[in-house]
C-alpha cells in the first residue's frame, strides 16, 4: 500500500524534534457519536485491538467526524462497521485506523492501518465512485505550516485500499453541477511559491481524475474556512474565507459548469473587494432560506476614532445574484465575548450607530439614533450583560428603577439582558418622528437577540 511520502516524513519529524505541540483528544473529551449499538461494547473492542500505546484521537476538524469511533456501513452489505482513529503516543508521528465488524455478540477486527503523521486533520466517509460504498477520506496533518496530504482508501472484502492520494491546504466535496457524482474539491497554497490553486477531482475506477484546475490569489495566508451549499435556488458552490494580512479575510465563491471552475466574484486580478472583511466571519446560511449567505463587516457611524478590534461590527450578509454581484438580506450585531447574536430590525438604517462599552465582569452594546444635528446619540436599546453572580442584584435594580428590559439567557458565565429606552422629551418634529419609526420593545429583542453555542 502507498506511503506517506520522504518529504511529508521528515518535515513532520522536524516539527516534533523543534517542539511544536500537536493537538490530539483523550478518550474522556470525545464527543457523543450518533450510534446505533452499545457505545461501551465497541469501546472495549477497540481498546483491545488498538497497539499497546496508543490512544483515541478525533480530527481536527470536529464538524466532520465528531468522534473517535464511528459506526458507518463501509462495504456497502447493510451491516454497519465501527471504524475507530488512534494515535501511538510513544513515537508521536504514528496515527492509526482500525476497522471491526460485529460477528455474533463480538466486534472482531478486519483491517488495521497505521501511517506516519502528527495527527489527523479530516475524516470523511463519502462514496465518491458512485458505486453504492462510501470511501474513506483520511486527510493526515503533519504538523503547524500547513502540511498536509489526503489519502483516499477503498473498503472491499475487509480491506482496505489505498485508492488515492493527494497534497491539500483545504478541501471540500459536494456535487457542484448536480451530475449526480461527487466532486472533491481540494484548495493547494505554496507559501514559498506564493502559489495557490483549486482543483476538482472524480474518483473512477479507483484513480482520481482531475476535471479541472484554476489558478487563485497566491498572496494569501491561507484558508480559514471551507464549505459548499447552494449559492442560488439552482447553482451550488464552493465558498472559501480566504485569510490576508494580519486579520482580514476575503470570501471566494467557485461554481462549476459543464465540468469548468469559476472564480465568479474575482474583479480584475485576484481584486476581491466585494467580500474584503476586517476580520474572518465564515459564510452560512444565516436567515434559513438554504442559500449561503457570505458575510461582510460595516462600520457603525460615528466611530472613526474606534480601533478595529473593539469595533462593533454590524455583519452584512449578501447573496450572489448569479452573476458577477452581491445582494443584501439580512443585517446583524455579533457579541463574542458574551456570545450573542442581535438580527437587526428591518427598520433600522444609517440613522443608527453602536456605542460598546466592556470590562472584565460587565458590559454593553447601546444602539442609539443619530440626530438630525448629526451631534447627539439618542439611545433606542440596550444589550447589557454581568456576571452571573452579579445577576441578582442588578435584576432587583431594574426592577426598582421599572426599567423595561428582558432576560435573554446566560452564556459564558454571564447573564445576558436587554433593555428598551423611553422616547425623550423635547425632541425637533423630525427626530422624533424618525426615533419613532426606530423604536422597538422586549419582545422583539427576546425574540432575535441569539445566545451563541458554546464550544
Amino acid at each position: 500500500m502507498p506511503r506517506i511520502s520522504i518529504g511529508f516524513i521528515l518535515i513532520a519529524l522536524s516539527l516534533l524534534l523543534s517542539g511544536c505541540s500537536f493537538q490530539t483528544f483523550p478518550t474522556e473529551l470525545l464527543r457523543a457519536p450518533k450510534m446505533t449499538t452499545d457505545l461501551n461494547q465497541i469501546r472495549e473492542a477497540v481498546s483491545y485491538y488498538m497497539p499497546s500505546g496508543a490512544r483515541l484521537l478525533i480530527p481536527s476538524r470536529h464538524k466532520t467526524v465528531e468522534s473517535s469511533i464511528q459506526e458507518i456501513d463501509m462495504d456497502g452489505d447493510g451491516i454497519d462497521e465501527a471504524v475507530a482513529f488512534y494515535k501511538i503516543e510513544k513515537t508521536q508521528l504514528e496515527v492509526g485506523i482500525l476497522i471491526l465488524k460485529k460477528e455474533g455478540n463480538k466486534w472482531i477486527k478486519t483491517e488495521q492501518y497505521t501511517d506516519v503523521g502528527a495527527s489527523i486533520d479530516y475524516i470523511q466517509f463519502s462514496d465518491l465512485s458512485g458505486d453504492g460504498r462510501k470511501e474513506l477520506l483520511v486527510g493526515w496533518n503533519g504538523g503547524d505550516y500547513g502540511l498536509k496530504q489526503l489519502n483516499i482508501y477503498h473498503y472491499d472484502n475487509e480491506k482496505l485500499k489505498q485508492v488515492g492520494q493527494m497534497s491539500y491546504s483545504d478541501l471540500a466535496i459536494d456535487d457542484l453541477d448536480e451530475d449526480g457524482k461527487q466532486d472533491l474539491i481540494l484548495f493547494n497554497h505554496d507559501h514559498v511559491k506564493m502559489e495557490t490553486s483549486a482543483s476538482v477531482y472524480h474518483l473512477e475506477k479507483e484513480r482520481l481524475i482531475r476535471i479541472d484546475s484554476i489558478m487563485l490569489d497566491g498572496g494569501i495566508n491561507g484558508f480559514m474556512n471551507v464549505t459548499t451549499g447552494l449559492a442560488t435556488p439552482k447553482q451550488k458552490g464552493v465558498f472559501a474565507e480566504i485569510g490576508v494580512g494580519a486579520h482580514s479575510a476575503y470570501t471566494l465563491l467557485l461554481t462549476m459548469e459543464n465540468g469548468k471552475l469559476f472564480d465568479v466574484l474575482r474583479k480584475g486580478d485576484f481584486d476581491y473587494e466585494l467580500t474584503y472583511k476586517a476580520q474572518s466571519v465564515y459564510s452560512e446560511d444565516m436567515n434559513g432560506d438554504n442559500l449561503i449567505e457570505i458575510a461582510v463587516l460595516e462600520e457603525p457611524p460615528q466611530q472613526e476614532n474606534v480601533s478595529l478590534a473593539e469595533m462593533p461590527w454590524i455583519t452584512n450578509w449578501l447573496q450572489w445574484d448569479g452573476k458577477n454581484g452581491l445582494i443584501p438580506v439580512h443585517k446583524n450585531y455579533n457579541n463574542y465575548t458574551a456570545g450573542y447574536r442581535f438580527d437587526y430590525p428591518q427598520t433600522w438604517n444609517s440613522y443608527m450607530t453602536i456605542q460598546r462599552n466592556e470590562s472584565e465582569t460587565s458590559g454593553e452594546s447601546i444602539f442609539n439614533y443619530i440626530a438630525e444635528d448629526k451631534k447627539r446619540l439618542i439611545p433606542l436599546a440596550a444589550i447589557r450583560y454581568v456576571d452571573n453572580l452579579d445577576w441578582p442584584d442588578t435584576e432587583k435594580k431594574l426592577k426598582d428603577a421599572m426599567t423595561e428590559y428582558t432576560l435573554i439567557g446566560q452564556n459564558y458565565g454571564k447573564t445576558i439582558f436587554a433593555a428598551v429606552y423611553p422616547m425623550p422629551e423635547n425632541l425637533k418634529v423630525t427626530d422624533r418622528n424618525r426615533y419613532s419609526n426606530l423604536r422597538t420593545n422586549t419582545t422583539y429583542l427576546d425574540e432575535n437577540i441569539k445566545i451563541l453555542n458554546v464550544e
